[in-house]
């Protein structure tokens, strides 16, 4: 879909070909935000920093390290960290 756009019509930007994409996604659960985190799928450890791939509401991926993911869904942190616990 990305290159469809951009062939038909040279001028559209990069970042307007994700904002079709993202808003033309479907949801998981239509009554959460797009871009809301409802999974975590793994962990990274790079340069000592932890970092999580999550799974946003429109089934997209993203990577976050810790203190975001702690900050946009402490839910799941504290979920994530029980899992490691027990790991």
């Amino acid at each position: 879909m990305l290159l469809d756009l951009k062939i038909q019509n040279p001028h559209i930007k990069h970042s307007n070909c994700i904002l079709i994409i993202l808003t033309t996604m479907p949801l998981q659960n239509e009554n959460l935000a797009p871009t809301k985190i409802v999974e975590v799928r793994s962990y990274s450890i790079k340069e000592g920093k932890k970092y999580y791939v999550v799974r946003l509401n429109n089934y997209l991926h993203k990577e976050i390290s810790e203190k975001e993911l702690k900050r946009l869904s402490p839910v799941l942190y504290y979920k994530e960290m029980q899992l490691q616990k027990e790991e």
